[in-house]
């Protein structure tokens, strides 16, 4: 069962992980146009009106997002899981439709609270239009994921992200139009995505609200608006504290760097995730050996996650020199340590996974305050100091306090035997050859890649040699390394 599981989620986080990649590669080839026509001020404009609509789309989602595959899971009847996403698509298109309207009354204020300026009202105006048209999409997508719809989620999702270049490109690079520019590719893209998807899910569910399954889906998700946002300030108040502290452009090369691992983190983690909570976290708990294979998905998923992020670290100084401006350039010291940050990141998503199960999702509300107290405090107190790094640092402590306090408040919820001593082995162990790593460094960009390289292998090598795999973890990657060299040679034989 636990191949199947394993099989199932590979496959389907393959398939969503196509548009995160697609996504992050646009990033990262467009990033050269970006920063030479955008300033760091631009960026830091952006990131604030980005985590700014992050945080309204939190409280207008009333927790949806997870409801839908919740529900949808629970009966088998097609009618069921009609009326689930017809519920929730009617109810977003009402409610984000009022909450965007108050917010362009609002528009002045709410520019001088996030941006300083009341000159920016317009920036909100075009921020709001595209929150409401996301809104949607993130409704009716979780249907799509829900019913393991991955293909359409994927198509849809790249259809968007070829619009969205091409309107950037045309906006920034022929108009010059900076943040105006950003803000009409988002619009646009969001925008007739946005009408075809809801199309599209009306003729499969039609559009009603039954007013029971509405309650039951607002009780269930409504808890986790305080959480999401209490996450999101654990995860970007270091931007607004950043702002107030120092200045835009700060906030500019901090986010820039910040970029690099939260794109690996979304290619990989989010990509999980959209199959781990949207169906397979149900399915393992209702078997027999739930736990054991709980244990191994999150040993196997950790272990290619903190090796991702180590690799990125390792390369973090030739990747920035060579896809941004040079006046960006020392957004490189702050990928690191938001990498380690993360990786505490990512095995939350496995604490917390009983709170899902058993219905208990006001606790994860609890478990955020900690870490996001902590997260403000210390940067508070630190960024007057030692300036942007300062949150870089902040990063790994705040993430530290949030899986700390996901493990003890779930360990009895959820009773999962996690494989501690194998999970320390392979973060302190990509730690370390990082600050090896760090203590030499090239003029040279081939001399710094090749020394990328070099500690990846390494590393590799130390996993492999230290006892990390278990004996029949060794003999499967034997068996599967002689399967796909057999269907090699078979190949290339029949094509001769």
């Amino acid at each position: 069962m636990l191949k199947k599981t394993i099989k199932d989620l590979s496959l389907h986080s393959i398939i969503y992980s196509i548009t995160w990649i697609a996504s992050s590669a646009a990033g990262i080839l467009l990033m050269p146009i970006y920063t030479r026509f955008l300033s760091k001020e631009d960026y830091g404009i952006l990131e604030i009106l980005d985590y700014t609509r992050q945080m309204m789309m939190l409280v207008a989602l009333s927790g949806l997002q997870i409801a839908i595959p919740k529900f949808f899971s629970e009966n088998s009847l097609p009618s069921h899981k009609k009326i689930v996403v017809s519920t929730g698509t009617g109810y977003i298109l009402i409610v984000g439709s009022i909450g965007c309207l108050t917010g362009l009354f609002l528009n002045e204020g709410i520019a001088r609270f996030i941006l300083g300026k009341t000159e920016y009202a317009n920036f909100v105006n075009l921020m709001l239009f595209v929150l409401f048209f996301e809104l949607i999409i993130m409704v009716v997508t979780s249907g799509f994921m829900a019913a393991k719809r991955s293909t359409v989620y994927v198509g849809y999702s790249l259809v968007k992200l070829m619009l969205n270049i091409s309107a950037n490109l045309y906006f920034i690079v022929q108009l010059e139009l900076g943040v105006l520019g950003m803000l009409y590719g988002a619009l646009l893209s969001n925008g007739v995505i946005a009408i075809i998807i809801v199309t599209h899910s009306s003729i499969l569910n039609g559009i009603r609200i039954e007013l029971p399954m509405m309650k039951r889906m607002l009780l269930f998700g409504a808890p986790l608006i305080g959480a999401e946002l209490i996450g999101a300030v654990l995860h970007n108040a270091d931007r607004f504290l950043i702002r107030y502290y120092g200045l835009l452009s700060d906030v500019g090369i901090y986010s820039l760097g910040y970029k690099f691992p939260w794109m690996l983190n979304a290619v990989i983690l989010q990509s999980f995730s959209f199959i781990w909570l949207g169906a397979t976290l149900y399915e393992i708990a209702n078997r027999p050996d739930g736990a054991y294979e709980y244990t191994r998905v999150t040993t196997y998923f950790m272990g290619i996650y903190i090796f991702a992020m180590f690799s990125l670290s390792v390369f973090s100084q030739s990747i920035v020199s060579i896809l941004a401006d040079e006046k960006f350039f020392i957004a490189h010291e702050v990928i690191p340590f938001v990498a380690v940050g993360l990786c505490f990141h990512g095995i939350s998503t496995f604490f917390t996974g009983g709170a899902y199960i058993k219905n208990k999702t006001w606790l994860i509300c609890m478990i955020h305050i900690p870490a996001a107290l902590v997260n403000i405090a210390g940067n508070i107190f630190l960024l007057p100091r030692y300036g942007y790094m300062a949150a870089a640092w902040m990063t790994i402590l705040t993430y530290v306090v949030f899986a700390g306090t996901s493990y003890f408040s779930f360990r009895r919820v959820l009773n999962i035997q996690y494989e501690f001593k194998r999970l320390a082995v392979l973060l302190f162990g990509a730690i370390g050859f990082f600050v090896l790593s760090s203590l030499f460094s090239f003029q040279s960009i081939y001399l710094e890649i090749l020394k990328g390289f070099l500690m990846i292998s390494l590393f590799a090598l130390f996993l492999l040699f230290c006892g990390w795999l278990t004996k029949g973890e060794k003999e499967a990657l034997k068996n599967k390394y002689l399967e796909i060299k057999e269907n090699f040679f078979s190949a290339e034989g029949s094509s001769s």
